[in-house]
């Protein structure tokens, strides 16, 4: 079951890859995949397969969710799979009769379906008001993460070289906005130097970080 489950998210992804589609990398503005029934927001590996289709609509349920709320999934389309897992904890005893407790992982996979794939799903649950922030809201909000970062590191900016955080100087070297792509990769990657940062002996003090892990090793 494991070995299957994995051939499948990898062959997904695979064929995403193959037509142009980065899974991970999302417009600033994507909204994460969730079930609006059970709460549930899609993280981990359950994100990132489903952030592989192409839907306008974040929100997926499952058969007998979409049933319950009298709906029902329109004929021909094809349900997407995410997986669940957990750690059962058994106890036994050993060959010295003493009690130890074994972990047991548990996997399996479930079928959901997204609300552009339903029909006659109740109305307030299909209309809903779309928040698009303008291009100034979110640099303003950026910004505004940024330099309220508590005790934030020293940001620097160069004309060359990649953007890094230097923990031994607590500072995170950045290009200037016109070196990316876009506003977005631009602060995305602010942020991902940001994320490093926080790791500093002052900050979360992350053994990896303060003991200056290789770039690339397990630890990192």
């Amino acid at each position: 079951m494991n070995n299957q489950i994995a051939t499948m998210i990898t062959e997904k992804i695979i064929n995403q890859l193959d037509k142009g589609i980065v899974p991970w990398r999302k417009p600033y503005l994507s909204l994460n995949p969730e079930n609006p029934v059970s709460g549930t927001l899609y993280q981990g590996i359950n994100n990132l397969i489903l952030r592989t289709n192409e839907y306008r609509d974040n929100r997926y349920l499952s058969l007998k969710q979409c049933s319950e709320l009298g709906g029902r999934v329109k004929a021909g389309e094809k349900g997407h799979q995410v997986i669940f897992w957990k750690i059962n904890q058994y106890i036994e005893t050993n060959d010295k009769n003493k009690e130890v407790v074994k972990n047991i992982p548990f996997l399996r996979y479930y079928t959901v379906f997204n609300f552009e794939q339903c029909l006659n799903l109740p109305e307030k649950m299909m209309t809903r008001e779309e928040i698009k922030p303008t291009t100034e809201e979110i640099r303003e909000k950026a910004n505004h993460i940024l330099n309220h970062y508590p005790d934030h590191p020293v940001y620097a900016f160069k004309t060359y070289g990649p953007p890094c955080y230097s923990p031994a100087e607590d500072k995170i070297s950045m290009l200037p906005e016109n070196h990316f792509e876009s506003e977005n990769e631009y602060y995305a990657t602010f942020f991902h130097e940001a994320i490093h940062s926080t790791g500093h002996e002052k900050r979360l003090n992350r053994k990896e970080l303060v003991n200056h892990s290789s770039f690339g090793s397990d630890s990192y």
